[in-house]
C-alpha cells in the first residue's frame, strides 16, 4: 500500500466490499457464499504485489483486468449493473510518445491556414487510419495551441459517417492541466464507453457544421463535465483545424510540466468515432518557454558514451545504440527553480516501469555551492573530485530512489539526503531523449542558511555524470550498474582485469575544449581489488579525478 495503483485498487476493493455489506441480508445462502469467494480471491495479495512501480509482472493491465473482472462478478452474481469505475483500469494507459515533442516556443495564427514555420518548434502525433491523420500541439507565453488535420475537409467529416444522424462533427481535446482537479476518465459524449486513458479535468470541444467551427472549454466538477468558457479562438480551412487554449482558463505551466492529452472525433451529440493517438493517451512536455535564464550549457561531444574510452553496453536490447550518449548537459533557473536538463543521442527506455520514465539511466548533478564540500562522489561511482573542489549538493535522478543529499558528517559517514522523494521534480521526455530535473531554490537555500534572493547559481559550479541504472546493485552501490572485463547480458564491458576501483560512469558533460578530457578524467584511478568494507576509507584521491565546470 502507498503508491497511487496500490490505493486505487484497495479504494475499488472497499467500495465494492461496502456495497456487499450494505445488500447481503437480501441474498439467500448460495449467492453470498459466491459473492464472498469473489471478495475474498480479490483480497489476495499478489494483485496489490503488481500494483505500483515497486514491480513488474511485464503485463501487469492482464492482472489489473483479472482484478476489476473479480470485482465485477460480485455484481452479476448479486444481479445488479456493474458500476462505471470498476470499467476503468487501476493502472492508467501508457502514454504514447510523439514522433516528435515540442522543442520550442510557437505562436501560430489561428486561421485555418498552416504557413511554412508556424508550427515548427510544435510536437505532433500521426494515426495510418482514421478522420483526423495528424494531431499537434505547441506552447508559448499566454497559449496552448492544438491541431487536428484530417484526411478530408472537416465540413465533409459528417456527411462521410454511417449513421448520418447529425449534421455536426465534434473534435474534444481531453487534458490534465496544471494544479489537477476533479477528474473524468470517460469522454462527455460516449459516456461509459469511451475510455480516455487517464483522468481528465478539462476538455476544449470544437463544434464543426458545414465550414463553420466555435470552440467551448469544460472543467469538471464533481466527475461531471461543466461548460466553463465559449467562444475560444478557433480557425478552420479545409482540413486543418487550430485552437487557442489560454492560459488564463487552463492554468499557466511551467517548463517539464507534463500534461495527458486525447483528441476524440464524435458524430455530433451521438457517438463517438475516432480516438487519437489510438494506442494510449499523448504525453505532452512543456519545453522551456522562454521564462528561464540560462546558467550553464555544455554541448557534450558526440559517440563518447564509453567512460574512460573503452567501455561498451550491456548485451540486452533494453540498452539501445548511443541511449547514454549525453549530447548536452544544461543548467537554469527562474524565479523558484534550479532547472537541470540531459539530453541524449538515443533513446529513453522505460520498459521497467519507473514512475518518473528514467527505467536505464542514474544522472548525477554535483553543486560546488560554497567554500569546502565533499570530494568523493556518491556511493559506488568511484570518482571524486580534485583538490580545491568539494560538493555541497548531489543531486541524484533514478526511476525509483532519487533524492538529493549533503555531504557526509560526523554523525553520518553516508551523504545526508535534504528532503525527499519529491523535493526532486523529475520529467523524462522520449520525443526529446531529454530528462528535466527540478529543485526548489528554495530547498538549496534552507541547507546553506541564506535566503532565496541571496542565492547566486550563476557563481557555483557544476557537474553532470551519465549512468546506467541497476536495481540489483554491488554491496555498498548505489543503484548503479557495474562495468566488467567483458559485456554481458546486465553489466557493460570494458573494464581492467582483476579491478574493483574503476568508475561506474559512462558519460560526462565536459565541452570538446574542457581542459581535461572525459577519457584522461576517468582513468585517472589505478586498477586494484579493494574489500567493500573498505571503500569508505578510500581516500579521494585513490579514485578518478573528475573537475567541475565553471558557468
Amino acid at each position: 500500500i502507498g503508491e497511487d495503483e496500490e490505493n486505487r485498487a484497495w479504494d475499488y476493493l472497499g467500495r465494492v466490499r461496502e456495497f456487499v455489506e450494505r445488500r447481503k441480508k437480501g441474498l439467500d445462502e448460495d449467492t453470498l457464499a459466491a459473492v464472498m469467494d469473489a471478495i475474498y480471491t480479490a483480497e489476495g495479495s499478489d494483485w496489490f504485489w503488481w500494483y505500483g512501480a515497486d514491480q513488474n509482472s511485464g503485463d501487469d493491465a492482464s492482472f489489473d483486468l483479472q482484478f476489476r473482472l473479480t470485482l465485477q462478478r460480485v455484481y452479476e452474481l448479486m444481479g445488479e449493473p456493474v458500476p462505471a469505475f470498476l470499467k476503468v483500469p487501476v493502472i492508467p494507459q501508457t502514454p504514447v510518445a510523439p514522433v516528435a515533442g515540442a522543442s520550442a516556443v510557437i505562436t501560430p495564427t489561428i486561421d485555418g491556414l498552416v504557413g511554412e514555420e508556424e508550427w515548427q518548434g510544435g510536437g505532433y502525433y500521426t494515426e495510418e487510419d482514421g478522420i483526423i491523420a495528424q494531431l499537434w500541439y505547441g506552447f508559448d507565453t499566454e497559449n496552448l495551441y492544438l491541431r487536428g488535420d484530417a484526411r478530408q475537409p472537416w465540413a465533409d467529416t459528417f456527411a462521410s459517417l454511417s449513421t448520418g444522424v447529425s449534421d455536426e462533427t465534434r473534435i474534444g481535446f481531453y487534458l490534465t492541466r496544471p494544479g489537477g482537479g476533479s477528474e473524468n476518465p470517460f469522454s462527455r459524449i460516449g459516456a461509459e464507453e469511451t475510455l480516455l486513458g487517464f483522468g481528465a479535468n478539462t476538455l476544449l470541444e470544437v463544434t464543426v457544421k458545414g465550414d463553420a467551427a466555435t470552440a467551448t472549454f469544460y472543467v469538471v466538477e464533481d466527475g461531471n463535465y461543466s461548460e466553463a468558457v465559449a467562444d475560444l479562438p478557433v480557425g478552420l480551412f479545409g482540413s486543418t483545424l487550430e485552437v487557442a487554449l489560454p492560459y488564463a482558463d487552463f492554468g499557466k505551466p511551467d517548463a517539464g510540466d507534463v500534461f495527458r492529452l486525447r483528441a476524440v472525433v464524435s458524430e455530433g451529440e451521438e457517438r463517438d468515432i475516432q480516438a487519437v493517438p489510438g494506442a494510449g493517451p499523448a504525453q505532452l512536455v512543456v519545453p522551456d518557454l522562454g521564462l528561464t535564464t540560462p546558467i550553464l550549457t555544455v554541448v557534450d561531444p558526440e559517440k563518447d558514451d564509453h567512460g574512460p574510452g573503452h567501455y561498451t553496453y550491456p548485451l540486452d536490447t533494453v540498452f539501445s545504440a548511443r541511449a547514454y550518449d549525453l549530447t548536452e548537459f544544461a543548467v537554469a533557473e527562474d524565479d523558484n527553480n534550479l532547472i537541470f536538463r540531459f539530453t541524449f543521442a538515443g533513446k529513453l527506455n522505460n520498459d521497467w516501469g519507473a514512475p518518473n520514465g528514467m527505467g536505464i539511466h542514474a544522472l548525477d548533478v554535483y553543486i560546488d555551492a560554497a567554500e569546502g564540500g565533499e570530494r568523493k562522489l556518491l556511493p559506488g561511482r568511484n570518482a571524486a573530485l580534485p583538490v580545491g573542489s568539494g560538493w555541497e549538493f548531489a543531486i541524484w535522478a533514478e526511476g525509483w530512489t532519487p533524492g538529493l543529499y549533503g555531504p557526509p558528517t560526523a554523525d553520518s559517514p553516508k551523504p545526508v539526503q535534504i528532503g525527499d522523494i519529491s523535493t526532486l521534480n523529475i520529467v523524462s521526455d522520449p520525443g526529446q531523449n531529454k530528462i528535466t530535473i527540478r529543485v526548489a531554490k528554495k530547498v538549496f537555500a534552507d541547507s546553506l542558511g541564506l535566503s532565496v534572493e541571496a542565492l547566486d547559481p550563476a557563481s557555483w559550479r557544476y557537474l553532470g555524470v551519465v549512468m546506467s541504472q541497476e536495481g540489483y546493485p554491488s554491496s555498498g552501490v548505489w543503484r548503479i550498474r557495474d562495468v566488467e572485463t567483458t559485456a554481458k547480458q546486465w553489466r557493460l564491458g570494458g573494464a581492467p582485469p582483476n579491478s574493483n576501483t574503476h568508475p561506474r560512469i559512462v558519460d560526462v558533460a565536459y565541452p570538446a575544449d574542457f581542459p581535461v578530457s572525459q577519457e584522461e578524467a576517468l582513468s585517472g584511478f589505478t586498477p586494484r581489488m579493494v574489500d567493500a568494507s573498505e571503500f569508505d576509507a578510500l581516500s579521494p584521491d585513490d579514485f578518478a579525478q573528475l573537475p567541475m565546470v565553471t558557468p
